[in-house]
């Protein structure tokens, strides 16, 4: 074509190689104040017309044809080649070749670094100093300078624009997301280009602002501008990833609706898409075919794998469907999680430790009973084994029951561990293993026998001392120890109610918080004892007194006598064993103190090496039936003292001028109708503007300047307990459920 045009220079021939040129729409559009468009004034200076852009420059010179015949085709071969490269080059060398035509060739290395076109993120103006040997300011000069420029000018930059249209239609994306799709997009040469270097090009040269860099969780995140603005958008992204970990956390697996239903419970409406997108942000839980949640850990901090494994011991070859319905017997709402058989085979298919064949569940690494199973899963299981006839349960605590291992372990164990069978009825039920024989199937277990047989009494010693079936608390990072069995469940310590699992249902919520008051102060007046039964979850209803008094009638163990209740002669009850480890260790540190003590000294009177985590000792502050809130933020041990009679002979005043009664008329017309308990609610609302907190101290004045009723700290406290969705806080706060 360019000999034709030069032996001819027939118009038709410039235009074929026009079209070629300008076959690109944004070619046309090329400033020739484009710094890297400078060689066509050094080259061509004598042709060049008066012209902005490529296209103007073009035309003129087509226009004067012949007399430019023999610029004009070596000219547009040129131009065709060079804006070829152009479109068809990396972001790296885009940038480049931009900051090459605008600076001294010794400044382009600083100078790329200085704006994060380097791979990596953007220096500092020491450390872009440092590379020349020049100082700081002399780097923020020429940095103005490209700056300055790259605005006045219309830079044609079209590996930046498609990277800015990649980034923004995948967004919101971390660093290491970004580099690999721009990377895989061929716009890039490596996987190292930077949010920051991407945002900084798209400030630079004036582009429209479609993305920008957001932190989060200690990283920087790419997101879309047409998005949540700003504080908004991290607080989606905390209100998903917190969600998601309390699930995974509690379960060891969730599915992507699972967030999504938990959101929309708290008035967040979320896409399954965004839940996902946000979820792989960081590490913190792992997401598998866009649809399940799994915790990160493969070792027993996965709540599953330590069930699966606990499992596994005792049937080696697990048909899924049994792992499923074993599954089934967590009864706590919190921890209980029931996977679908596929949803199980994704965790399978995902854990390296496991192996899925013909519907079986195998491990691909061995592991040995002492290896999974707590102290008190160990005992029973050598117990069971070691009898001829599966044992109740009865026979079960007359024989195992021993410090560490109380009769409510032994209970929960029975109830909720994988590697337990239960069959019968209700009151007569049976306990076995967990193996083929106990569902049908013909197998040989005396290699489990043997197992066991060769663990010595020290190493069940030892035993006793290993993680429990129980699982993780919100935020810890191990399981609790056998002797914390159902002392620390999901909810406060009566959430652990064996009801539903034959002989433990002598353990409702109402027994178990009866149980701790008495094992303190006895015999108990029963003001004390509905006063105090109120703290516990669960456990505010409006007929307290008839239920203690049914459950002494049905059980037997209690003894009503006038306005105390006791136990029974031959009965025997020690804060050791029927409280939880960080309720014990909260009540024992307040009780040696000798005085009322504010929350934050508690933990100097701990004993010996005793810890107990901040919000822990919140929650027994709150929950327990044993800790007495006092005014003034300070915290009691429930005893026979004077500082706790006294409390509660003020409480029996309010009772008797109706402020606190349970009577028909109380409830009806007194300070714990509904009518006043929504009005406490309203003004609670009204103070906490949104916020979900406000001061106690604040919201009996407002209720008694504005009319509502009059009440003192206890019997706001009192009232408390029958609204729903309030909860008061240590300091004299209240604050929302939710918050």
């Amino acid at each position: 074509e360019v000999a034709d045009v030069v032996q001819t220079g027939t118009s038709e021939a410039i235009q074929r190689l026009s079209v070629r040129l300008f076959e690109d729409p944004d070619v046309p559009q090329i400033r020739l104040t484009d710094p890297r468009f400078r060689w066509l004034r050094k080259t061509y200076p004598r042709i060049l017309p008066e012209a902005a852009t490529l296209a103007e420059m073009v035309d003129g010179l087509r226009a004067q044809s012949s007399h430019h015949v023999e610029f004009l085709p070596t000219l547009l071969e040129h131009l065709i080649d060079y804006t070829a490269d152009l479109r068809g080059g990396t972001l790296e060398d885009e940038l480049l070749g931009i900051v090459a035509a605008l600076s001294p060739a010794r400044n382009t290395a600083p100078m790329l670094a200085r704006f994060g076109w380097a791979g990596g993120e953007p220096a500092t103006l020491q450390e872009a100093a440092a590379l020349v040997e020049v100082s700081r300011e002399r780097i923020r000069q020429i940095e103005h300078r490209i700056a300055s420029v790259c605005a006045e000018r219309v830079v044609w930059t079209p590996v930046l624009d498609r990277a800015l249209r990649v980034a923004a239609n995948h967004a919101p994306l971390t660093q290491a997301a970004l580099g690999t799709r721009l990377r895989r997009s061929g716009l890039t040469a490596s996987e190292s280009f930077s949010i920051e270097g991407l945002v900084t090009a798209q400030k630079v040269f004036g582009k429209p602002r479609r993305v920008e860099g957001r932190r989060w969780q200690g990283a920087t995140i790419l997101v879309h501008t047409d998005g949540p603005e700003g504080d908004d958008f991290i607080e989606l992204l905390d209100a998903i990833r917190t969600a998601a970990l309390k699930l995974v956390n509690n379960q060891g697996m969730a599915t992507v609706d699972d967030v999504v239903e938990r959101l929309g419970a708290e008035d967040c409406q979320v896409a399954p898409a965004d839940v996902v997108q946000a979820l792989r942000l960081d590490d913190s839980v792992v997401v598998v075919e866009d649809q399940w949640l799994f915790h990160p850990s493969t070792d027993s901090r996965n709540p599953l794998s330590s069930r699966l494994d606990k499992m596994l011991v005792f049937w080696p070859e697990l048909p899924i469907d049994i792992a499923v319905s074993q599954l089934a017997r967590e009864t706590r709402e919190q921890r209980r999680y029931v996977p679908s058989i596929e949803g199980l085979a994704a965790f399978v298919a995902w854990h390296p430790a496991y192996g899925l064949e013909n519907g079986q569940i195998g491990r691909t690494k061995p592991h040995t009973i002492d290896d999974v199973l707590s102290g008190g899963e160990l005992a029973i299981a050598r117990y069971i084994l070691a009898r001829d006839e599966p044992p109740d349960f009865t026979s079960i605590v007359r024989d195992l029951e021993r410090p560490g291992l109380s009769r409510v372990n032994i209970a929960v164990i029975l109830a909720q561990s994988p590697i337990v069978h239960r069959y019968g009825f209700r009151k007569t039920y049976r306990y076995t293993l967990l193996t083929p024989a106990a569902f049908g199937h013909e197998t040989d277990e005396s290699g489990i026998e043997d197992e066991l047989a060769g663990l010595d009494d020290d190493e069940d010693a030892r035993a006793l001392d290993e993680p429990a079936i129980v699982g993780k608390e919100d935020g810890d990072s191990g399981l609790l120890a056998p002797g914390e069995l159902a002392q620390r469940p999901e909810g406060g310590d009566t959430a652990a109610d064996p009801r539903t699992e034959g002989e433990a249902a002598a353990y409702p919520p109402l027994e178990v918080a009866l149980r701790k008051l008495l094992s303190v102060y006895s015999p108990l007046p029963l003001t004390v004892a509905r006063v105090q039964l109120r703290r516990q979850p669960g456990l505010a209803g409006d007929d307290l007194d008839g239920e203690i008094t049914a459950l002494a009638w049905e059980l037997g163990d209690f003894i009503i006598e006038g306005d105390r209740i006791r136990l029974r002669p031959h009965l025997t009850l020690r804060p050791e064993d029927e409280l939880g480890r960080d309720e014990l260790v909260v009540y024992r540190a307040i009780r040696n103190a000798g005085n009322p003590l504010r929350d934050d000294v508690i933990s100097r009177h701990y004993g010996g090496d005793a810890t107990v985590p901040a919000l822990e000792r919140h929650r027994v502050l709150l929950e327990s039936c044993v800790i007495v809130a006092l005014d003034g933020g300070r915290y009691e041990a429930l005893r026979d003292c004077h500082t706790v009679g006294v409390h509660f002979r003020n409480v029996a005043d309010a009772e008797s001028m109706g402020d606190l009664s349970d009577d028909d008329s109380g409830r009806s017309s007194g300070l714990e109708s509904a009518a006043v308990r929504e009005r406490i609610g309203e003004e609670f609302y009204r103070l906490a503007q949104g916020t979900g907190l406000a001061r106690s101290d604040e919201l009996i004045r407002e209720l008694g300047d504005r009319r509502i009723v009059q009440v003192g700290p206890v019997q706001l406290r009192s009232i408390l307990t029958r609204i729903d969705g309030l909860v008061e806080l240590p300091d004299g706060w209240i604050a929302t459920v939710a918050d």
